[in-house]
């Protein structure tokens, strides 16, 4: 069973059109666990997600080949079969400037962070600093060494990651066109040093996890 963990705003999108193509009716999608949310009504949407899943264990080994959307990397962790876990990481600043400047174009989103800065009004400062936003890419994977993962592909290499991790599961992924492209991205991601600092500052364990990741797709 491959366990595609879908972080935000790093390729998943397009992504998940690779697999669906692929894959077809193979591919379970599993999303709305509001990952790194802390507020109660996501840690109760979580347990019940979790209680669903296990409930659906025997279905889901049976009907699928893959598991892809926004989860925790131990959440199919009583799945019986052999687990290959794949991920896509991004630059720690600019995973952070496209998901504040999506939700802040995408005024319909209901999820916690949506609504922190959309109905709250949180400026990009306050977002960055609010403790569920920063090092969100570890919170998903829940590690600092990447051991658990067979693959690990990196946004900004986008199609030489699907040659590798073709080459590293034995299939024959496309690679289609990006999706849920922000076109504004040159003016809203210049931001100044100081902000950029900032950013950094809020992400150490996803700045080292990314350099991490980027060390071990060039080998």
């Amino acid at each position: 069973m491959i366990i595609s963990i879908h972080i935000r705003k790093c390729a998943g999108t397009t992504f998940r059109k690779s697999l669906a193509n692929y894959f077809g009716e193979r591919v379970f999608f599993d999303y709305g666990d509001e990952v790194g949310s802390t507020w109660p009504s996501s840690l109760k949407k979580r347990q019940q997600s979790l209680a669903n899943a296990k409930q659906n264990k025997d279905s889901t080994q049976s009907n699928f080949d893959v598991i892809h959307g926004h989860f925790y990397r131990d959440k199919y962790d009583f799945l019986d079969h052999g687990k290959r876990y794949i991920t896509f990481l991004r630059d720690p600043v600019s995973r952070t400037l496209s998901n504040y400047f999506y939700l802040k174009r995408n005024l319909e989103r209901e999820n916690p962070d949506a609504l922190i800065v959309n109905k709250l009004g949180f400026s990009l400062k306050e977002y960055i600093q609010h403790p569920d936003c920063g090092n969100l890419q570890t919170q998903y994977l829940k590690t600092n060494t990447l051991a658990e993962f067979e693959f690990v592909g990196i946004t900004e290499e986008y199609n030489s990651s699907i040659k590798k991790l073709n080459a590293t599961l034995g299939i024959n992924l496309t690679t289609n066109a990006a999706e849920n492209v922000n076109d504004k991205a040159a003016e809203d991601y210049d931001v100044s040093p100081d902000m950029f600092n900032l950013i950094q500052k809020c992400n150490l364990e996803d700045l080292r996890l990314y350099e991490l990741a980027l060390n071990r797709l060039h080998k």
